[in-house]
């Protein structure tokens, strides 16, 4: 693995008690300890053809690590680091986030993204603090913190059930408070998986809130500022250079992607948790070269190839891959298909419709030339 991305969730805790927490409320207060960061480090700074490791730090909330923790992480880092380049990111709430916490990241080129639900009516539904506070002006002071320090930090906001009425309100707000952003619809996962049917999004509601959310930023024509809509961003261009830009959307994920947990065990990706989707801990395992060899992973590597109706049926198979393991998971089959896989066939339709039709209409294909082009893009260039 020559660039790898690994989510690293520094800790079980968090201050706040998001309705969908997808570590079941986060509430273990257990932080990740030297011995496991140095061994984590270690192992993965130690792997064959590195070129590129991209720390992804993550939780709960990391943040509740401290600011000793990353400090300590970053002499580690530099310990084991070779020829090899290291990149720091961060998931955050920032509701802990300090001056001195931010001064230290601009620093050390600690990117850092925020959760954020969208405006303040939105945001407090789904993610108060466990008194039931709003955590909101928490968050906005945080990222405020950051653009001063000129990080100009993105978000990402969940899609629930609780957001359906308030779609175009969240879409004006970050686009008049300047974030780049990305909505992702609830998963089955943690402490929402017991919440669906209050929280999850019916097919038919999560096609029609995408689509809605599409057009709003498609036709956004206002002059002087660009909204980045990161979702909808990735899978425009993915139709086109016939590649997915994001984990759920390769071939298979397990070649660039792995989550290590505050605990030490590593997993396929950060939303699994389980001794039987796990691939060893990093205080278990010699080396890198081990974990590429564990049965599970060898066997992930193939799902996409597994998938008769995905590989030979699908006109989107380029995009999806299979779609995520995680969510075919939580169905029952890691190795079956998503079932998200309807939906994202209708929303697919939906932007590539709307990509065409702006082709059509500029005159970059020739009218008509839609289902043609599908096919073959330059067969119906003017």
């Amino acid at each position: 693995m020559e660039h790898l991305n690994v989510l690293m969730k520094t800790s079980e805790s968090c201050p706040l008690a998001c309705l969908y927490c997808y570590e079941s409320a986060g509430n273990s207060k257990k932080i990740m300890d030297e011995d496991t960061l140095k061994r984590a480090v270690e192992i993965l700074e130690g792997r064959k053809s590195a070129k590129v490791t991209s720390y992804i730090w993550h939780g709960a909330e990391p943040l509740t690590a401290g600011l000793d923790f990353f400090k300590r992480a970053r002499e580690i880092q530099e310990n084991f680091h070779r020829d090899s380049a290291i990149k720091n990111s961060m998931q955050t709430n920032g509701v802990l986030l300090t001056p001195e916490m931010a001064d230290f990241f601009v620093e050390e080129q600690i990117h850092l993204g925020f959760s954020l639900d969208g405006n303040k009516e939105v945001h407090d539904q789904t993610r108060p603090f466990f008194s039931g506070r709003s955590s909101f002006d928490n968050t906005m002071k945080a990222i405020e913190m950051m653009n001063e320090r000129g990080q100009n930090p993105g978000v990402i906001a969940v899609l629930s059930k609780l957001s359906l009425p308030h779609l175009e309100d969240i879409y004006q707000f970050f686009k008049s408070t300047g974030l780049d952003f990305k909505m992702n619809p609830l998963i089955k996962c943690g402490s929402a998986t017991g919440k669906m049917d209050r929280l999850g999004l019916t097919v038919d509601e999560k096609v029609d809130a995408v689509k809605t959310l599409f057009d709003l930023w498609w036709f956004d024509t206002t002059e002087g500022h660009h909204v980045h809509y990161g979702n909808m961003e990735t899978i425009a261009s993915a139709i086109f250079t016939r590649g997915g830009g994001c984990c759920d959307m390769l071939e298979t994920c397990q070649d660039s992607f792995i989550s290590i947990g505050a605990r030490g065990a590593i997993y396929p990706c950060s939303r699994f948790s389980g001794e039987e989707v796990s691939y060893g801990n990093v205080h278990e395992i010699e080396n890198f070269e081990e974990f590429l060899d564990h049965p599970l992973r060898q066997k992930l590597l193939g799902r996409f190839e597994s998938n008769v109706y995905c590989k030979d049926s699908c006109e989107y198979n380029f995009l999806c891959n299979s779609g995520c393991m995680h969510n075919a998971y939580t169905e029952g089959d890691i190795m079956g298909r998503d079932p998200n896989c309807v939906a994202n066939q209708r929303i697919y339709d939906h932007v590539s419709k709307r990509i065409f039709e702006e082709l059509e209409r500029s005159g970059a294909i020739k009218s008509g030339g839609e289902e043609k082009c599908q096919k073959n893009l330059e067969s119906c260039c003017v």
